[in-house]
């Protein structure tokens, strides 16, 4: 997969950022989950920085089984993640000038990579 569940969690979604591995391997190439992410984002990340970037892949395994307690942030509908609006509306708009300034790069390197 190249996306996130976004509550699809009978296996036809993504990755579940609730709930996840990965290869040691990854995490000793220097990735490190983005600090300015408190709530949101960071399965984004991840997986954009996976399959963008690394030009790797994302499995899922629906034998897996996981229960998401309580649901959590938008998809569970709970007006008590309300009290967490103004530190989600900080990372989605972190996340996405984080992954402007990235694109931007990936981009010059396919253009010197092709002269």
């Amino acid at each position: 997969t190249t996306d996130i569940c976004g509550a699809r969690y009978d296996g036809s979604g993504g990755f579940a950022g609730f709930a996840f591995m990965v290869k040691i391997e990854w995490l000793h190439s220097g990735y490190r989950f983005p600090e300015e992410l408190k709530w949101w984002g960071g399965d984004n990340d991840l997986v954009n920085m996976i399959t963008l970037v690394a030009r790797g892949t994302v499995g899922i395994s629906r034998d897996a089984k996981c229960e998401h307690i309580d649901g959590g942030s938008l998809t569970a509908g709970d007006p008590g993640w309300s009290k967490y609006r103004e530190q989600t509306t900080k990372d989605m708009e972190a996340l996405k000038m984080r992954w402007e300034n990235i694109m931007k790069d990936v981009q010059k390197l396919e253009k010197a990579d092709e002269s």
